[in-house]
């Protein structure tokens, strides 16, 4: 709608709409049965710009991107967009958008990781800890083919996310288990969820001593060098050291898209 003196839908004193009931069952019954339209159009909207957009970050553009592709079944596309910009999306805890995920069955080979990794991430938010271990339990068992020789699997990542679902249940002797199993691993990406994990614990030296260890990152490494920033910003926000979680977070957003603004809101 153009803008108008008047508000155009009305709220009440906390700021929530109230729309009439004979209103609302009005416009409903002129939408399409299949909302995957409505959806398809909005992601359009978001994608290609077409109205002024210039008010929204661009990592909230993305979530809604992402959001409505998955609703309008145009799966390919949304897979892309998660590989791509991950970091804008893990800061989820919307249960709508994690019902959304769970519509992509078989994402393609080379989004796999991507997928299943954000999906475990999002289940924890929102506290849905059967999917989260689900989900990590196929992401240990995930290979990925890339060429005769070379390979990628997603064995540590997913004994990591294992490792926080037990954590945050108070299942220990379990958690540990997979904690081990991360810690003779050699993947770094998963060594820096499970310092992430540990400073949820609260055993603020040992994940300390988790992110000492990986000091040599390869810069092409994104992924990895972002959350070793993320991690010790969040490690040095739990220890109240505000300066040096300052500084982390400035270095967390030239490695990948997310702004400032919105790694502070992960770490929220």
């Amino acid at each position: 709608l153009k803008d108008h003196k008047r508000a155009i839908v009305p709220a009440d004193a906390s700021g929530m709409t109230v729309i009439n009931k004979d209103v609302r069952e009005r416009y409903l019954s002129a939408m399409p049965e299949d909302s995957r339209t409505w959806h398809s159009f909005a992601a359009d909207e978001w994608l290609e710009n077409r109205v002024d957009l210039s008010g929204y970050d661009e990592a909230f553009r993305t979530v809604e991107r992402t959001y409505h592709l998955l609703k309008a079944g145009r799966k390919s596309e949304a897979c892309r967009i998660i590989s791509n910009n991950i970091y804008d999306l893990m800061y989820i805890d919307d249960r709508d958008f994690l019902d959304a995920l769970l519509t992509v069955t078989n994402p393609p080979e080379k989004n796999i990781l991507d997928v299943l990794a954000l999906t475990c991430e999002i289940a924890i938010n929102v506290s849905d800890y059967k999917v989260a271990r689900e989900t990590a339990e196929r992401l240990a068992e995930t290979v990925v083919f890339e060429g005769e020789e070379n390979e990628e699997h997603g064995d540590a990542q997913g004994y990591a996310y294992l490792a926080e679902v037990y954590a945050l249940r108070g299942m220990k002797e379990e958690a540990d288990k997979f904690i081990h199993l991360v810690q003779e691993s050699n993947s770094a990406l998963a060594k820096l969820i499970l310092a992430d994990i540990l400073v949820d614990m609260k055993e603020y030296g040992l994940a300390a001593e988790e992110i000492n260890k990986l000091t040599k990152i390869p810069r092409a490494h994104e992924a990895s060098v972002f959350r070793r920033h993320y991690v010790m910003a969040k490690l040095n926000l739990a220890l109240r050291n505000e300066d040096c979680t300052a500084m982390e977070v400035s270095e967390c957003v030239p490695e990948v898209p997310p702004t400032e603004e919105f790694v502070i809101k992960m770490l929220n």
